[in-house]
């Protein structure tokens, strides 16, 4: 099944949805998601900080992970491969 992206804004309201491009997701005792760099509107070597929440039919959010902080990593560059090889 599709994922879907959303954009916080600055002001109300703070959460935009902007559908699910490529994401996909896979969910059962682990959670797996594909998401095209392409479709995080970011480039190379730049942050992004995220965290998955889950919500219940009334839209109230009954999980976040990681609980406290975003995972925060930076979009990989034209050398990460070269950089991160092994024989």
């Amino acid at each position: 099944p599709a994922g879907t992206f959303w954009d916080r804004q600055p002001a109300e309201p703070f959460w935009l949805e902007r559908g699910p491009g490529g994401a996909t997701v896979a969910a059962g005792t682990v959670l797996e998601l594909a998401l095209p760099l392409a479709d995080l509107r970011l480039g190379p070597g730049e942050a992004v900080a995220f965290f998955v929440a889950v919500f219940d039919e009334r839209a109230v959010e009954v999980e976040r992970h990681p609980p406290h902080r975003p995972i925060e990593l930076a979009v990989p560059d034209s050398l990460f491969a070269a950089q991160h090889w092994r024989a």
